[in-house]
C-alpha cells in the first residue's frame, strides 16, 4: 500500500477551493452537503473538521459550498482527522489571502456631541429603608399610625 502525502493533498484540496465565484449555503443545506446530523455537525464544527460559517448579516451566516466539498473529498479519500483539521484551517487562511490588512479607526467625537464623564457608573439609590427587615417597616408604620390617633384625640 503506497503512503498518501495528505499535506499536499490539503493544499491541492484548498487551491481548489479559493478558485472561482464563492456560493454560500445555509446550515441546513450545509450538513446535507457532509450528510450530518445536526449534533454530528455541531461536535466537528467545535472538534475544528468542519469549517466555520461566514457572517452575512448581523443575524445570518452561510457556509461556503467550496470548502464544505473539500472537507467532503477528503473524508471520502479516507484522510485522518488531523490533516482534515489543517485542511480546516488551510481553508479559513484562504479566505483572507490577498486581502489587504484593514484597521478599524476610531469613531470620532463631533463637536456637538458632550464628552461622556469618565468616572464609574453611579451606584443605584437606595431607599432609607432598604437594610430594614420587613417586620421592622411594618412595626414602624404601626407605630406612627397609633402617634396620629393619640394626637387626634383617641382614647389610649
Amino acid at each position: 500500500m503506497e503512503q498518501v502525502n495528505w499535506k499536499a493533498y490539503c493544499e491541492m484540496l484548498v487551491q481548489h477551493a479559493a478558485g472561482g465565484d464563492v456560493e454560500l449555503i445555509r446550515e441546513p443545506a450545509a450538513r446535507e452537503a457532509l450528510a450530518e446530523t445536526d449534533g454530528g455537525f455541531n461536535a466537528k464544527r467545535r472538534l475544528g473538521l468542519v469549517p466555520q460559517p461566514v457572517a452575512i448579516s448581523e443575524r445570518c451566516v452561510a457556509w461556503p459550498l467550496a470548502e464544505l466539498k473539500a472537507v467532503t473529498r477528503a473524508r471520502v479519500a479516507g484522510m485522518p482527522p488531523e490533516y482534515i483539521r489543517l485542511l480546516v484551517q488551510g481553508l479559513h487562511a484562504q479566505r483572507t489571502r490577498g486581502l489587504p490588512k484593514v484597521r478599524a479607526a476610531a469613531p470620532r467625537k463631533s463637536p456637538a456631541q458632550p464628552m461622556r464623564d469618565p468616572s464609574p457608573a453611579k451606584t443605584k439609590r437606595r431607599r432609607p429603608d432598604a437594610t430594614k427587615s420587613s417586620e421592622q417597616v411594618r412595626l414602624e408604620q404601626a407605630k406612627a399610625r397609633y402617634k396620629l390617633v393619640r394626637q387626634d384625640g383617641g382614647a389610649a
